[in-house]
């Protein structure tokens, strides 16, 4: 019987039902790939890494969600339910960074109940019984070796693990300070209705600014000053968001708030 990650609590955003792969289940299993980004239609904001605030700083509002443990999150939409990266064909908008989390789907590290090791998980939904080259790759080759696919997804996850595990000390460090506070983004279309996008948080200027001399070396030294930074210019994307949205001609929804709070704390 297999490992399901579905037994856990809360699952991490996107993912429905993962599964351990293991060679005594998944010797012979295919995985099935998927062009495009479909899966990702619906997701208004995304968890990042501390690693990526530089390239997501260019294109999209970084954020924090009002959590108890903040996950710094790049905000992809202002209507629930509506992705604006994603476009016709499922493409992901042409020159604009794709966060890891995106890249890395439909595969995820996942934890024993009852131990700290990290094991690869997938999709149940993208495994096949049998390897049906070409719309199926195997997941094992001959003595229960791992693939080139699972190989590379393997590095990725271990990366990707290893970067949001940095997320924790600087949202720690950014909350003892108190410099995170509830934000909100008050949007107005061009018919006159306005739009509320709440539930996140962003350092606060005035808060940020009377840090201790001793705090800022450090911070400093540990390059979170570069990434406070980031934060607060990236906030001139809410403007870029509003005109992808009016780019699309579309109706907002009838909803008039949408929150980012609802984003799994967990994004490892």
């Amino acid at each position: 019987m297999s490992d399901s990650v579905s037994k856990t609590p809360v699952l991490p955003v996107l993912y429905n039902d993962p599964v351990v792969i293991n060679s005594e289940e998944h010797r012979q299993a295919g995985f099935l790939p998927q062009e495009g980004f479909a899966f990702a239609r619906n997701i208004i904001a995304i968890p990042i890494a501390l690693s990526e605030f530089r390239a997501v700083a260019r294109h999209y509002p970084i954020v924090f969600s009002d959590a108890q443990a903040p996950v710094p999150l790049a905000v992809t939409g202002i209507d629930e339910g509506t992705n604006l990266f994603v476009e016709e064909g499922d493409a992901w908008a042409e020159g604009v960074y794709v966060p890891a989390y995106i890249r890395r789907y439909p595969f995820l590290f996942s934890k024993a109940a009852d131990s700290d090791t990290l094991m690869l998980a997938v999709e149940r939904d993208r495994l096949c019984r049998w390897v049906d080259p070409p719309t199926s790759v195997a997941l094992f080759e001959g003595d229960d070796k791992i693939s080139l696919l699972v190989e590379t997804a393997l590095r990725f996850c271990e990366v990707f693990h290893r970067d949001h595990e940095n997320n924790r000390a600087f949202s720690d460090a950014l909350t003892e300070k108190g410099l995170l506070v509830q934000q909100q983004a008050q949007i107005e279309f061009n018919d006159g209705r306005q739009h509320r996008v709440n539930g996140f948080r962003i350092p606060d200027q005035t808060a940020y600014r009377q840090l201790d001399d001793a705090t800022l070396l450090d911070w400093f030294r540990r390059e979170w000053l570069d990434l406070v930074a980031y934060i607060l210019a990236s906030q001139i994307n809410w403007q870029s968001l509003l005109e992808r949205h009016a780019a699309r001609a579309e109706r907002p929804t009838n909803k008039k708030n949408s929150k980012l709070n609802e984003i799994a704390e967990t994004a490892a």
